[in-house]
């Protein structure tokens, strides 16, 4: 008999603790506020291609990571990575730039659902004002397998976009 009541005893504790570790990560996933403009960006998971201005291929991809809570975008051919993560209903980036810097942006405000636009929030390890760093990006989604970046690349106080169409790779 003392086995079975200290077997039921058991039994109860660990279905008492699985109910309420359940509980508690779906209250938190439902504390989780939504955020389209991520939603829209995670879209964009995949392998990409497009046509460097010297006639070469580049490829890059997206991926998510930490639980689905980033998105990791990579270069393949130079090693840059931007990482994009929710910051409450706005949205972060931090951009690990081939220049040895590390520009940090928000959510910029958009009223075009097929535009996700980044602003310029400050930067890492910078050597000097002037020195050359990415000031912004605006991802342009032209379709399912289609989308554009446009960089904003900023030195000595002047502005220069790079616009890149990308192709989903099948």
């Amino acid at each position: 008999m003392k086995i079975t009541r200290t077997f039921l005893l058991t039994w109860l504790l660990t279905v008492l603790g699985v109910g309420i570790y359940a509980a508690d990560n779906v209250a938190a996933s439902k504390g989780t506020p939504a955020n389209p403009p991520f939603e829209k960006l995670k879209t964009l998971v995949g392998t990409w291609e497009t046509k460097l201005p010297d006639g070469k291929t580049a490829t890059g991809t997206v991926r998510l990571a930490g639980n689905g809570s980033a998105l990791v975008i990579e270069s393949a051919e130079d090693g840059m990575i931007t990482v994009i993560h929710p910051d409450g209903e706005s949205l972060m980036a931090t951009h690990y730039c081939g220049a040895k810097n590390q520009p940090r942006y928000v959510l910029a405000p958009s009223k075009d659902q097929n535009t996700v636009a980044f602003q310029f929030k400050d930067v890492t390890n910078l050597a000097s004002p002037e020195a050359g760093h990415m000031r912004g990006v605006v991802f342009t989604f032209l379709g399912a397998d289609r989308h554009r970046e446009d960089w904003t690349w900023r030195e000595n106080g002047k502005d220069e976009v790079f616009s890149m169409e990308f192709t989903r790779k099948k």
